[in-house]
């Protein structure tokens, strides 16, 4: 079994660690109960968060160099990463919908603890792939 690709999955987790700081900023201001900020940070956010779906896409199709009935090592490595892909998908339908929902619903001070909770879930969605990365894309190289 040929090893993986390394270029798409690094910008992938690279960019998912990257994104801490700003989802970190969304929270702050839904704190602050700044609408403005929220509106912009939840609509940045659901456009990063299709980027990692995309990504996420390209890196099973062209990264991985196993289809997922090969073998063992195949099964568990699209297994890996099409759990977590659940995650993203998931993580993109709260904030896009997040986005919409503040964008053009009456927004109370109540709605802002949901943007600001949605930093806990991407938190542990970009926190949760940081091991998975190494284990499906670097492990296999050391071993």
């Amino acid at each position: 079994t040929p090893l993986p690709d390394l270029l798409v999955p690094t910008i992938q987790v690279v960019l998912m660690v990257l994104s801490l700081p700003f989802v970190w900023w969304v929270s702050k201001a839904a704190h602050a109960f700044a609408l403005e900020k929220v509106r912009f940070g939840l609509t940045i956010a659901a456009v990063i968060n299709a980027a990692f779906v995309a990504l996420r896409l390209v890196e099973a199709i062209s990264s991985l160099n196993v289809k997922w009935d090969t073998n063992a090592y195949g099964s568990a490595q699209w297994l890996i990463l099409g759990s977590h892909f659940t995650l993203l998908a998931i993580e993109f339908v709260e904030v896009a919908g997040m986005a919409l929902m503040f964008w053009i619903a009456p927004i109370e001070e109540k709605h802002f603890s949901d943007a600001a909770d949605m930093t806990f879930y991407w938190f542990f969605m970009v926190l949760s792939w940081v091991p998975l990365y190494v284990l499906c894309f670097l492990v296999p190289r050391w071993i």
